[in-house]
């Protein structure tokens, strides 16, 4: 799971090919959602650290290449609802409208595959992280490890020029921009997967177009950031992923204070939770947060499935409680 080779090798993992997509023409398809609990083994347990458990669902859709997404975002509609989109390994882009108090809380499905810049067609896109722009998106690709600009899913995009103020040297082809989020003040933090230091940080960056500065972020046991969002006081939500075939897969989600947020500085998150089994759990590789007109902060958490028989695709949504 930390390495995708690993798991091919060991037949978890397909080889991806390009999607065979008519252009960026959007394809409609359907999800299917089944409930899940939040620990398999007691049925009443609804709190897990800081987070109060609502509910979540094991995905499955009746288009082939559905799975395998990495990057989560969310905003609440006018009326109560929200817009969900995602991206999967092979520059796929979902987007649904999902409403968790419907039986089927899913409708309106697309898959739209992201053309990427013609020096890129031949290679895998293994697009892992988005972030929302007033304009557009951003997307961190790993394996040739870039960020791209694009005005909407499917669109042309673009090489941005973040790119550039990144040291990519350590983190090898499987450990880069898994985890990024835009920050209230525009700049956008990113976390690279690989590449710590010598003492076990992992290396960030505040990034704008003109610039690039260093910063660290303390994860200890060799939980890896895998996604990160921005709450509305300014602190940075970061899900951090662990696997080993011993022991399975565990997640821990810590929360960032802005205050700690600066050029050279050293981010130690407050432990929100940790999720390992009977608590449901899987690849998680999206977070993101939405405010309610009441002021409760909702927490939702994705899993990339690697298109894998072995793994699912989990929405799970919680309150976060202080």
């Amino acid at each position: 799971m930390k390495t995708k080779l690993v798991l091919m090798a060991l037949g978890l993992l397909p080889f991806f090919s390009q999607p065979v997509f008519a252009q960026d023409t959007p394809q409609a398809f359907t999800i299917t959602a089944e409930a899940v609990p939040l620990n398999e083994d007691d049925l009443g347990q609804s709190v897990i650290g800081k987070l109060k458990y609502l509910k979540g669902w094991s995905l499955t859709g009746d288009h082939h290449q559905f799975g395998g997404l990495s990057a989560l975002r969310v905003a609440l509609k006018e009326d109560g609802t929200y817009n969900l989109i995602s991206i999967s390994d092979n520059g796929l882009w979902l987007r649904t409208e999902f409403d968790p108090n419907r039986a089927e809380p899913f409708k309106g499905a697309t898959l739209t595959w992201q053309r990427p810049l013609p020096e890129y067609s031949s290679k895998k896109q293994d697009s892992e992280s988005i972030v929302v722009l007033d304009d557009g998106y951003l997307i961190g690709v790993e394996q040739l490890h870039r960020i791209m600009e694009v005005t909407e899913p499917g669109n042309p995009a673009i090489r941005s020029p973040m790119t550039d103020h990144i040291d990519f040297r350590e983190a090898g082809s499987n450990g880069g921009l898994e985890a990024m989020t835009k920050l209230n003040d525009g700049r956008v933090l990113a976390f690279l997967e690989n590449g710590r230091t010598r003492e076990g940080y992992y290396k960030s960056y505040l990034l704008s177009e003109e610039a690039g500065e260093l910063l660290y972020f303390k994860s200890p046991d060799d939980f890896r950031p895998t996604d990160a969002t921005t709450l509305p006081n300014g602190d940075v939500i970061v899900i951090t992923r662990y696997y080993s075939f011993l022991h399975g897969v565990a997640v821990r989600l810590y929360r960032v204070s802005s205050q700690d947020i600066s050029a050279g500085n050293l981010m130690e998150g407050e432990l929100l939770a940790e999720m390992r089994k009977p608590i449901t759990v899987d690849n998680m590789e999206g977070v993101d947060v939405v405010t309610t007109p009441d002021g409760r902060t909702l927490v939702f958490m994705l899993s990339d499935d690697n298109q894998s028989s072995r793994q699912r695709t989990l929405l799970m949504m919680f309150e976060l409680q202080d």
